[in-house]
């Protein structure tokens, strides 16, 4: 782990502790026209964040449920199962809760003539949408401090939960189990160097950045071009050096092969961390990102993590690599969409007549649609190779950016839009 990423990690913690503190001496000098449009906007986002957050939870919990009643999980340890999800879950929902807040809040001023009457004393449109702005941007640094490590770490806690969950059953209490479980490590990982004849098996690795390159319960067996056995290593813990790319077994034994028997090279079973076997051959090429390269899931892996990874297989190809190098670029790219889904929802949303309104909900929530059906398209075909990684992640941000400022523009300049409707293109003008 480089300290680039944990300083930016630490950074965002800061500011998303100080920024209600912020956003209210904001509210307090703000005019009294910001003020009722903040508060149209502020109750219906909270329900709407609420409802949704409520609907996933109970899909989740059904879907669950047989799992739950199995272990025998209480009702505390069903509400800190869920707790834990909370970054996962706002960083999923912000995005529609916004655009659905910012519908409902200028749709009903725009009834009640209230934005007419806002524009009519002197203000602007972007000047009267500007604390909805201020809004979108605020989301977007909550789901960037979110997303930038807790929210996968969240998803990955969970489905590790579940697993040890199950596991229970067989063996330990549940209690017991749950507490032993370490849900930043991933276990029983097995890798094969087919060209140098290297098989690794190792129970426990963490994943965590501080830890990366420490390894438990260590397997690992040589052979010839023949398949016969040349050398074994069984080592408690192992270490990988990043910087003098040196493997360290402690603990461990050391054995040879002599016409298929086992002879002991070296052994120090009882003085851990003391005496240790150092692999320093040129040939080794694996790596801790070489060895889980097959485990890890980037979806799982906040940016620290990615960075890591990415750096540790640097020589990898690149369709290997596109995966991950798309995913980090997302987790940069994905909390800027809630500004963005402001400025396009923000515009739609002031009205003149009832009929223009269901047209701006529909343009807006069409447009919700067609950006989440691109994002996939694009991130897949970064990760096929298709394209880069940064265009894959960042293309529709782009796009929505153009989107809302030409929208942005007509609201302002008091014209309307151009029709989205393709066969009016070619309508001629009535006589």
């Amino acid at each position: 782990a480089s300290p680039g990423p944990y300083f930016v990690k630490l950074g965002l913690m800061v500011l998303l502790a100080l920024s209600p503190a912020v956003l209210l001496l904001l509210y307090h000098g703000s005019s009294l026209m910001d003020r009722y449009l903040v508060r149209s906007f502020a109750v219906p986002f909270f329900l709407c964040t609420g409802g949704i957050a409520g609907i996933m939870i109970t899909m989740d919990l059904l879907n669950h449920a047989n799992d739950f009643v199995e272990v025998k999980f209480g009702v505390g340890e069903v509400l800190g199962f869920y707790v834990r999800q909370l970054p996962h879950i706002l960083t999923t929902i912000v995005e529609p809760a916004l655009l659905l807040a910012t519908l409902y809040a200028l749709g009903k001023m725009s009834r009640h003539n209230e934005l007419i009457s806002m524009i009519s004393a002197g203000r602007s449109v972007v000047r009267v949408l500007m604390p909805l702005f201020v809004a979108g941007l605020w989301c977007s640094l909550v789901v960037l401090a979110l997303n930038f490590e807790m929210a996968p770490q969240a998803q990955r806690v969970q489905e590790q939960m579940l697993k040890e969950a199950r596991d229970s059953v067989k063996g330990k209490g549940k209690k017991k189990l749950l507490a032993e479980a370490d849900q930043t490590s991933t276990y029983n990982v097995l890798y094969r160097n087919r060209e140098a004849h290297r098989t690794w098996y190792i129970w426990k690795v963490s994943l965590t950045p501080r830890e990366a390159s420490r390894f438990t319960e260590v397997w690992l067996l040589e052979q010839n071009e023949k398949g016969e056995m040349e050398r074994a290593i069984f080592a408690r813990n192992a270490r990988w050096s990043p910087e003098s790319r040196v493997w360290r077994f402690y603990q461990a034994w050391e054995y040879g092969f002599s016409g298929g028997e086992p002879v002991v090279r070296w052994e120090h079973p009882r003085r851990v961390y003391k005496e240790m076997i150092e692999v320093t051959e040129p040939v080794w090429s694996e790596t801790p990102g070489i060895i889980l390269s097959n485990r890890l899931d980037p979806e799982h892996l906040g940016v620290p993590e990615l960075l890591s990874w990415l750096r540790t297989n640097e020589a990898l190809p690149e369709l290997a690599r596109a995966r991950f190098a798309v995913a980090r670029h997302w987790r940069l790219a994905l909390p800027f969409r809630c500004f963005l889904m402001v400025l396009i929802a923000a515009p739609l949303g002031i009205v003149a007549s009832r009929r223009n309104m269901l047209g701006g909900v529909s343009a807006a929530v069409g447009l919700f649609v067609l950006a989440f059906f691109l994002s996939t398209v694009v991130l897949k075909a970064g990760e096929g190779g298709y394209l880069v990684p940064v265009a894959a992640a960042w293309a529709v941000n782009g796009a929505c950016a153009v989107a809302g400022c030409w929208i942005l523009y007509f609201r302002a300049a008091g014209r309307p839009m151009p029709s989205l409707n393709p066969f009016r293109w070619f309508r001629r003008a009535a006589l």
